[in-house]
């Protein structure tokens, strides 16, 4: 008969707690665990799906920083908007020659520094003095050396007020100064007085004492002596006027102060290094046509990263499903940003004549395959370049090249000048006329059959210049020009946009910090990591719950199984009792 129902005895073993003993052989651990774990099934998939995220937004942030580089490559290459911007524009930078001639090099006598935006000329030059420095060196003294008193005492120097330089500037010596006192206190106010001081050894015991101006020119001399009566004890062994410098420029006689001259020609820096005596130098100033080619390079560099990157995130395998590494081949932006950057980079520039370049193949670039390697797959239509045709073009038509990357403006009013442009640009020649008296302000140009008129928004900018913006859905869309006077005129203007200003503002609008492709994708799986995490907090108070009400349903079996055995051990007592 049977007298008991068992599942077993329930207690702690590690960290579960099993029932045993019975011939079930439960573990209620276990089983609430499967359970609770089968009822949390649903936010495993949204973690798993917050893991994908952060890998894709791994990969945009790394995406993001080859376009930032790319952006920066295409920026040096457009012609920056604005003034004084000529450090920022690569075909603005300048490289210097200096022949002579004679057997001796021209750099032995002159190098010249010229900055961005200089202008592109030849210059002849002939050194006929250096400008030197106003020098007092004394006769030599008997010192031990140079920690002994040389004031007072019959030394050289007596004490008092030593005044030095054309400033007239004073120091006071105290009786006993050492030599390097002297020294310290003279050169403790070299920046007021322009005198500096050396002590110099001759030999063993024997010293002198320089006093040399900080300056050249002429404008440095002094008269030591005059200047300091009573004060020295000893003559001068040297004593060097200073004179300024003086070159022959282009024919006209030029003196300075300096050797180191930059206000002849602007953004040009002359170093006078040696006279020429009789040496002509020819100076030459070209655009640096090297670092033009390396700005030219890195672009070139900075497409293939870009592009090189799209291929290795959308490769698909054999089975014909993307790999695990392809992160973003499903992602908006990253389509977004291929497509429209390779529209620009095939893009023909609009208003280029004369049969001058006008697409990256004129000057070399041209698209091919890359073969893939160990960590790329087979990539179509990364760029490749023929140097020797890109450094013919620059060698032969550096304006042309440029133009097929820059934006350029040209008008016949110096008055007009663009303040900024967007890729809304349509047009390469219109006009202008601007009406202030009417306040009317229109451009007008050629539609191809016909002339078309449209009208411009206008802003006031101080009082006598006012800023002229093509309105949108129009050929001028987003060119803002300001006009520095108050005249009624009409102006022609001619205006084409390379590929390296449209690529640019492409860039620029791909990654906009809040309404890029890049950051609105960003932005977007933040948002659904957010809602991810909401919902996996509520599964888990659901689960949470499931789980109670499991152990409160299986402590009620616990509890049913307990009476039923009571009850059968009371059954049993009875029987056994009428057995007997």
């Amino acid at each position: 008969m049977v007298t008991q129902i068992t599942l077993g005895n329930i207690f702690s073993q590690g960290d579960k707690t099993i029932l045993t003993g019975g011939n079930t052989g439960l573990d209620i651990e276990s089983l609430i665990g499967s359970l609770s774990e089968a009822k949390r099934q649903p936010a495993v998939i949204l973690e798993q799906r917050i893991e994908q995220n952060a890998t894709i937004s791994s990969s945009l942030s790394e995406m993001r920083q080859l376009l930032d580089g790319f952006r920066d490559a295409a920026n040096f290459l457009r012609n920056p908007p604005g003034v004084q911007n000529d450090a920022d524009n690569i075909f603005q930078y300048r490289s210097s020659d200096v022949a002579s001639d004679s057997a001796i090099p021209g750099s032995n006598f002159l190098s010249v520094t010229a900055e961005p935006g200089a202008s592109i000329a030849e210059y002849e030059i002939e050194i006929t003095r250096l400008a030197t420095r106003n020098i007092y060196t004394t006769d030599t003294f008997a010192v031990a050396d140079a920690n002994t008193s040389i004031v007072d005492g019959g030394g050289p120097l007596n004490s008092g007020t030593l005044t030095l330089g054309a400033a007239a500037v004073g120091i006071t010596l105290d009786p006993n100064d050492t030599l390097n006192q002297v020294v310290s206190k003279i050169n403790a106010v070299s920046d007021q007085s322009g005198v500096e001081a050396t002590a110099i050894k001759v030999s063993d015991g024997n010293y002198r004492l320089s006093f040399k101006t900080s300056d050249t020119g002429d404008a440095a001399n002094y008269d030591i002596n005059a200047l300091n009566p009573g004060v020295f004890n000893v003559g001068f062994a040297v004593s060097q006027t200073a004179v300024d410098s003086e070159i022959e420029f282009d024919g006209t006689t030029i003196n300075r102060s300096s050797n180191s001259i930059d206000d002849i020609v602007d953004g040009l820096t002359f170093n006078l290094l040696q006279e020429t005596a009789g040496t002509v130098l020819d100076v030459t100033i070209e655009a640096d046509t090297e670092l033009a080619k390396q700005g030219i390079l890195n672009f070139i560099d900075s497409y293939n990263a870009f592009r090189l990157f799209t291929s290795r995130q959308s490769e698909i395998g054999t089975n014909g499903q993307p790999l695990e590494t392809a992160v973003l081949v499903n992602s908006t932006a990253m389509r977004q940003s291929l497509s429209r950057v390779n529209a620009e980079m095939a893009r023909i520039v609009d208003g280029i004549t004369g049969g001058d370049p006008s697409r990256l193949a004129d000057i070399g670039i041209t698209y091919s395959d890359f073969p893939g390697d160990e960590e790329t797959p087979f990539t179509r239509n990364i760029l490749t370049l023929d140097e020797d045709k890109l450094d013919s073009a620059l060698a032969t038509n550096f304006e042309g090249v440029r133009d097929v990357f820059e934006f350029n403006f040209t008008s016949d009013n110096p008055d007009l000048q663009v303040f900024s442009r967007t890729n809304g640009l349509d047009v390469s020649e219109f006009s202008l006329n601007i009406d202030q008296t009417n306040q009317i302000f229109q451009a007008t140009y050629d539609d191809g059959t016909g002339p078309v008129t449209i009208d411009l928004d206008k802003e006031a900018l101080g009082s006598d210049a006012i800023v002229l913006t093509g309105k949108d859905g129009t050929v001028l869309e987003g060119l803002k020009m300001i006009y520095s006077n108050t005249d009624d005129v009409t102006v022609n203007a001619v205006a084409t946009q390379g590929i390296g200003d449209r690529v640019f503002n492409t860039l620029d609008a791909l990654l906009e910090n809040d309404t890029g492709a890049v950051a609105v994708e960003l932005s977007s799986i933040e948002d659904e990591n957010e809602r991810y995490t909401e919902q996996i907090a509520r599964i888990d108070e659901i689960v949470e719950r499931f789980r109670e009400r499991l152990l409160q349903q299986f402590s009620a079996l616990e509890s049913a199984i307990a009476s039923a055995n009571s009850l059968l051990q009371t059954l049993d007592a009875q029987a056994n009792a009428n057995a007997a």
